[in-house]
């Protein structure tokens, strides 16, 4: 009985892990998201990825710290780096690709509308 109660508890622990886990990803991927909504005409895009890796690099080498061996420091290291870089990129590239599709957009309804106040007043002067 009370190892069923104790599975049952790893369970739910495991479960509540998972659930900050996840929210705390989802906050980094608003995060970017935000980033990338509030710069997203910068000319050289690599610049905030570059901060944004060397950020998570910063994190990373954190894992330099766990006193276990050299291979699981460097495989917890790259674990936190990509935990870290993934959302907050993936964030920043789609807020900058949904800026350049809605500038499109608006372009094309602007060329349509000049393009049909032109076709109108050409055929108004024959």
């Amino acid at each position: 009985m009370e190892e069923g109660l104790a599975f049952i508890a790893l369970f739910i622990l495991s479960l509540v892990a998972m659930g900050w886990i996840a929210l705390i990803l989802y906050g980094l991927h608003l995060l970017g998201s935000s980033l990338g909504a509030q710069y997203p005409s910068l000319r050289r895009p690599w610049m905030p990825t570059a901060l944004i890796c060397s950020i998570g690099l910063l994190l990373a080498c954190g894992m330099m710290l766990v006193p276990v061996d050299r291979l699981t420091r460097f495989c917890f290291g790259i674990i936190v780096w990509l935990a870290v870089v993934h959302p907050l990129l993936v964030g920043y590239w789609s807020a900058r690709s949904k800026f350049k599709q809605d500038n499109n957009t608006v372009l094309w309804k602007r060329t349509d509308k000049w393009l049909s106040h032109w076709e109108n007043r050409r055929d108004s002067h024959r």
